[in-house]
Protein backbone atom coordinates (compact mmCIF):
# COMPACT_ATOMS: atom_id res chain seq x y z
CA UNK A 1 0.00 0.00 0.00
CA UNK A 2 2.98 2.35 -0.20
CA UNK A 3 4.55 4.03 -3.18
CA UNK A 4 7.85 5.76 -3.65
CA UNK A 5 9.45 7.53 -6.56
CA UNK A 6 12.21 4.94 -6.65
CA UNK A 7 9.60 2.18 -6.60
CA UNK A 8 7.97 3.70 -9.68
CA UNK A 9 11.34 3.90 -11.37
CA UNK A 10 12.24 0.31 -10.47
CA UNK A 11 8.84 -0.92 -11.66
CA UNK A 12 9.44 0.68 -15.03
CA UNK A 13 12.92 -0.82 -15.35
CA UNK A 14 11.58 -4.26 -14.46
CA UNK A 15 8.80 -3.85 -17.04
CA UNK A 16 11.41 -3.34 -19.76
CA UNK A 17 13.34 -6.43 -18.64
CA UNK A 18 10.12 -8.47 -18.68
CA UNK A 19 9.24 -7.12 -22.14
CA UNK A 20 12.63 -8.17 -23.47
CA UNK A 21 12.54 -11.60 -21.89
CA UNK A 22 9.02 -12.41 -23.08
CA UNK A 23 9.74 -11.09 -26.58
CA UNK A 24 12.87 -13.18 -26.88
CA UNK A 25 11.13 -16.26 -25.48
CA UNK A 26 8.19 -15.89 -27.88
CA UNK A 27 10.61 -15.39 -30.76
CA UNK A 28 12.61 -18.48 -29.85
CA UNK A 29 9.52 -20.67 -29.43
CA UNK A 30 7.85 -19.54 -32.67
CA UNK A 31 10.99 -19.07 -34.74
CA UNK A 32 10.26 -15.38 -35.31
CA UNK A 33 13.15 -13.82 -33.39
CA UNK A 34 13.69 -10.83 -35.76
CA UNK A 35 9.99 -9.95 -35.70
CA UNK A 36 9.82 -10.18 -31.92
CA UNK A 37 12.95 -8.08 -31.51
CA UNK A 38 11.38 -5.44 -33.78
CA UNK A 39 8.26 -5.49 -31.58
CA UNK A 40 10.42 -5.18 -28.47
CA UNK A 41 12.41 -2.30 -29.93
CA UNK A 42 9.28 -0.33 -30.81
CA UNK A 43 7.69 -1.07 -27.41
CA UNK A 44 10.78 0.12 -25.53
CA UNK A 45 11.06 3.20 -27.74
CA UNK A 46 7.41 3.97 -27.08
CA UNK A 47 8.04 3.90 -23.33
CA UNK A 48 11.18 5.97 -23.77
CA UNK A 49 9.33 8.56 -25.84
CA UNK A 50 7.06 9.32 -22.91
CA UNK A 51 9.82 9.20 -20.30
CA UNK A 52 12.08 11.46 -22.34
CA UNK A 53 9.28 13.97 -22.89
CA UNK A 54 8.92 14.08 -19.10
CA UNK A 55 12.54 15.25 -18.89
CA UNK A 56 11.71 18.22 -21.09
CA UNK A 57 8.32 19.26 -19.73
CA UNK A 58 6.14 18.19 -16.80
CA UNK A 59 3.74 15.49 -17.95
CA UNK A 60 0.74 13.84 -16.38
CA UNK A 61 0.23 10.12 -16.93
CA UNK A 62 -3.48 10.75 -17.40
CA UNK A 63 -2.67 13.06 -20.33
CA UNK A 64 -1.16 10.18 -22.34
CA UNK A 65 -4.18 8.05 -23.27
CA UNK A 66 -2.72 5.90 -26.03
CA UNK A 67 -4.04 2.93 -27.86
CA UNK A 68 -2.48 -0.37 -26.85
CA UNK A 69 -1.41 0.33 -23.31
CA UNK A 70 0.80 -2.25 -21.62
CA UNK A 71 -2.06 -4.51 -20.46
CA UNK A 72 -3.69 -4.49 -23.89
CA UNK A 73 -0.37 -5.31 -25.58
CA UNK A 74 0.22 -8.21 -23.19
CA UNK A 75 -3.26 -9.65 -23.75
CA UNK A 76 -2.92 -9.36 -27.52
CA UNK A 77 0.50 -11.02 -27.39
CA UNK A 78 -0.92 -13.87 -25.34
CA UNK A 79 -3.81 -14.28 -27.74
CA UNK A 80 -1.34 -14.48 -30.63
CA UNK A 81 0.58 -17.27 -28.90
CA UNK A 82 -2.64 -19.13 -28.14
CA UNK A 83 -3.70 -18.91 -31.80
CA UNK A 84 -0.29 -20.09 -32.93
CA UNK A 85 -0.45 -23.05 -30.53
CA UNK A 86 -4.05 -23.95 -31.41
CA UNK A 87 -3.58 -23.68 -35.17
CA UNK A 88 0.11 -24.44 -35.83
CA UNK A 89 -0.44 -25.63 -39.39
CA UNK A 90 -2.47 -22.62 -40.54
CA UNK A 91 -0.45 -20.58 -43.03
CA UNK A 92 -1.04 -17.52 -45.13
CA UNK A 93 1.45 -16.58 -47.81
CA UNK A 94 3.93 -19.04 -46.32
CA UNK A 95 3.81 -17.66 -42.77
CA UNK A 96 2.04 -18.93 -39.66
CA UNK A 97 -0.69 -17.06 -37.82
CA UNK A 98 1.68 -15.83 -35.14
CA UNK A 99 3.80 -14.02 -37.72
CA UNK A 100 0.77 -12.19 -39.15
CA UNK A 101 -0.67 -11.48 -35.70
CA UNK A 102 2.56 -9.95 -34.45
CA UNK A 103 3.16 -8.11 -37.71
CA UNK A 104 -0.24 -6.43 -37.37
CA UNK A 105 0.54 -5.63 -33.74
CA UNK A 106 3.91 -4.18 -34.78
CA UNK A 107 2.20 -1.83 -37.24
CA UNK A 108 -0.19 -0.74 -34.47
CA UNK A 109 2.74 -0.22 -32.08
CA UNK A 110 4.48 2.00 -34.60
CA UNK A 111 1.25 4.03 -34.76
CA UNK A 112 1.31 4.41 -30.97
CA UNK A 113 4.95 5.50 -31.11
CA UNK A 114 4.17 8.14 -33.73
CA UNK A 115 1.21 9.29 -31.61
CA UNK A 116 3.47 9.73 -28.58
CA UNK A 117 6.20 11.54 -30.49
CA UNK A 118 3.68 13.98 -31.96
CA UNK A 119 2.12 14.57 -28.52
CA UNK A 120 5.57 15.18 -27.04
CA UNK A 121 6.39 17.60 -29.85
CA UNK A 122 3.21 19.55 -29.16
CA UNK A 123 3.82 19.66 -25.39
CA UNK A 124 7.49 20.60 -25.70
CA UNK A 125 6.87 23.31 -28.28
CA UNK A 126 4.00 24.72 -26.20
CA UNK A 127 6.32 25.20 -23.26
CA UNK A 128 7.55 28.74 -23.00
CA UNK A 129 11.18 28.92 -21.94
CA UNK A 130 12.07 32.08 -19.94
Amino acid sequence: GQTTRFGGYLDSVCDRIADGATSLAAGMVTGHVPLMMACFTVAVTTSYAKARAGMEVPIDNQAWPDLLERTERALLALLGLLLWDALPERRLLGQDLFFWWRSALLVALVGVLVQRVLRAKRLIEARRDP
